[in-house]
């Protein structure tokens, strides 16, 4: 059976706006966070931990979640609507009884695994730690089915629904902080969390229920369940892995100074909002028509759609990432620099996300390059890059985080990213037999170059105008960056950069 391919304009503009919107009210959460726990030892123990609930849910959905999509598409192509309905209500049934599991043993050695990741935490501090890490913990069971969930809505052209439910939970979460968070302190951000994810679950699985696409037999011993897991394998067993980085990460930062796990805590945050709303509405539109393409053998569409989805996320991301190397501290220090959050956190956290730009822009790009391994099977092969990357980041996060602090373990995480993503890149050449490498290498070149130097030519007035950033009014920075922006568009032009007139053309696949 094959899908009808639409055009990805319109979805993808309405993605966006959904993303837009959501970054919005992360960034309201975050001011609200912000200003009532600013980078206090509360907020150090409640991102120690939301360490372990995040690694277990990642590891899940980076390995079931990611290559439920294609083996579903699979089903449906072949078997039928009836069988896809059997299939999505067994593997429902099946992730819920195994993430419960996890939840229960969870609980039970909240401490001790508190413990363990945050070693360097007091007794009283591992003791909150625990507190809010078994609130926490279920919120792996509905991160991992709502993924199934929205891949499901997806195949169906159903787009919208995946991307306002995390909208909703977002929503959720600042209704609570707002109501709870002076009488129970950070623990309603922890109630928050757990209730949003609950809701933005229930949201996409009582869509299916009652559009008829669910049906639950408790027939496990399925071919097509076999071989979702047996995909799924490669990908979790180096999961478990690599990880682990985030939850190492965090381990170090214990033994630093007061407020670490803060500041890189709200640079991870702000990194994530970022790439979510830049890029995944392109993976996220362009996921389904790539794994038509690939059970269709059409490689040449699917070429064109990979190449097209790489140059539009480096047109958005890159200027992004210049504009928080240079002028970041104004932006921090309007977002976050009130209540509890001082002016020393600004500049922490700033300087944090510096060392992250080259993750952001690492990440941004792998939400699609990933895509690709999932369809080809090539899962032993991206898996044994992660794995290389991890236990590269392992060795430079004790180096660099005994000479930076905090910003090392940043600088780590950008310097492993990059690594990674270039490795994809170079085994996705021979995987897809080859493409463009010519047009691909331009865009790299030419957008970075016309990003930065119009940075360099407005650093160089205000130098001359003996004016820092850091000493401008709000509406003085917003003229800057809407003339940074300005000239970043005529840059594209100057250098002969033709991605601005080819995104509307090539949006459309017929």
């Amino acid at each position: 059976m094959k899908a009808e391919k639409k055009g990805l304009l319109k979805p993808t503009l309405q993605i966006t706006a959904l993303s837009l919107g959501g970054i919005a009210l992360n960034f309201l959460t975050q001011l609200l966070v912000a200003y009532y726990f600013g980078a206090t030892p509360a907020r150090d123990a409640y991102f120690a931990a939301l360490a372990l609930p995040t690694y277990v849910a990642a590891l899940l959905v980076g390995s079931l979640g990611v290559i439920y999509l294609p083996v579903f598409v699979d089903v449906t192509s072949k078997k039928g609507n009836l069988d896809a309905r059997a299939f999505l209500g067994n593997s429902i049934g099946l992730v819920f009884g195994i993430t419960a599991l996890i939840v229960v043993a969870g609980t039970v050695f909240s401490n001790e695994l508190i413990q363990l990741t945050a070693p360097g935490f007091s007794f009283e501090q591992i003791q909150f730690a625990g507190q809010l890490q078994r609130i926490l913990l279920p919120t792996i069971v509905f991160q991992v089915l709502s993924h199934i969930t929205a891949s499901v809505l997806q195949t169906r052209s159903q787009f919208l629904l995946p991307a306002f439910t995390p909208l909703l939970s977002t929503l959720i979460i600042l209704v609570v902080v707002s109501l709870l968070s002076k009488s129970i302190g950070i623990q309603s951000l922890a109630y928050g969390t757990l209730l949003g994810n609950a809701i933005a679950f229930l949201f996409n699985v009582m869509y299916l229920i009652r559009q008829n696409q669910v049906r639950f037999t408790g027939k496990f011993n399925n071919p097509y369940i076999k071989r979702w897991l047996a995909l799924s394998l490669p990908l979790l067993a180096a999961g478990i892995f690599y990880r682990l980085t985030t939850v190492f990460e965090r381990g170090i930062a214990s033994y630093l100074e007061e407020g670490s796990l803060s500041y890189l805590g709200y640079a991870n945050q702000i990194m994530t909002i970022l790439a979510t709303v830049t890029s995944s509405g392109i993976a996220t539109t362009l996921y389904p028509q790539l794994s038509n393409s690939w059970i269709e053998r059409d490689m040449e569409s699917l070429k064109q759609q990979f190449l097209n989805g790489i140059r539009i996320i480096l047109l958005i991301c890159v200027p992004i990432a210049v504009v928080f190397i240079f002028w970041g501290q104004p932006v921090f220090r309007l977002l976050f620099e009130r209540g509890a959050f001082t002016p020393e956190a600004t500049v922490a956290v700033t300087s944090t996300f510096a060392f992250l730009t080259g993750a952001f822009l690492a990440n941004s790009l792998g939400n699609l390059v990933a895509k690709i391994y999932y369809l080809s099977g090539k899962t032993m092969l991206g898996s044994a890059i992660e794995v290389a990357t991890a236990l590269i980041y392992l060795a430079l996060a004790v180096s660099l985080a005994k000479k930076m602090q905090y910003n090392g373990l940043a600088l780590a995480t950008s310097i492993t990213a990059a690594l990674s993503i270039t490795a994809s890149f170079i085994s996705l050449y021979f995987i897809l037999k080859g493409f463009d490498l010519k047009e691909l290498i331009r865009s790299f070149v030419l957008i970075p170059l016309a990003a930065l130097l119009p940075m360099l030519l407005l650093q160089t007035l205000l130098k001359q105008l003996t004016v820092s950033i850091n000493s401008l009014s709000i509406v003085l920075v917003a003229a800057s960056m809407l003339l940074y922006l300005l000239l970043y568009i005529c840059m594209l032009k100057l250098v002969g950069t033709p991605e601005l007139n080819q995104i509307q053309r090539k949006l459309y696949f017929s």
